[in-house]
């Protein structure tokens, strides 16, 4: 059996995949638990075959963009640029940490960058419709 992982955000159309990597009480997180699934399959760990994230123009409105990449091509590739000390402080439009209020830390990575990098065969990006006219 395969599961689906789903994140819908509104508002912004970001355009990238955000993973959880920090929460301000320490427990464990999306990334933590979902590269341990992956490193260590004699485990018998599951995790979601699919990440999928969408961007909504208002809660409850219109699709914005959607896509969708194998969760573990994803994970792997943020393991890679957490290993290179290149997400940092989320000034790189591409990829890197953005720190919420409450203190969580997503890992993002841009849909476009994606594009560019060994991934590109294993994601999927889905425009909205445009709106209606008249």
């Amino acid at each position: 059996m395969r599961s689906i992982a789903s994140r819908v955000q509104w508002g912004q159309d970001r355009r990238t995949f955000s993973i959880r990597y920090r929460k301000p009480s320490g427990a464990e997180t999306e990334y933590e638990k979902r590269l341990a699934a992956i490193r260590h399959p004699e485990l018998g760990l599951s995790y979601p075959h699919l990440t999928v994230q969408a961007f909504l123009d208002e809660r409850g409105g219109r699709v914005c963009s959607v896509a969708a990449i194998t969760t573990e091509h994803l994970i792997l590739q943020a393991e890679k640029l957490l290993g290179w000390g290149r997400l940092v402080d989320g000034s790189d439009r591409r990829f890197g940490l953005r720190r919420l209020p409450d203190g969580t830390e997503f890992l993002y990575m841009h849909w476009d960058y994606l594009l560019f990098t060994e991934l590109a065969p294993h994601l999927t990006i889905f425009e909205g419709a445009a709106a209606d006219v008249g």
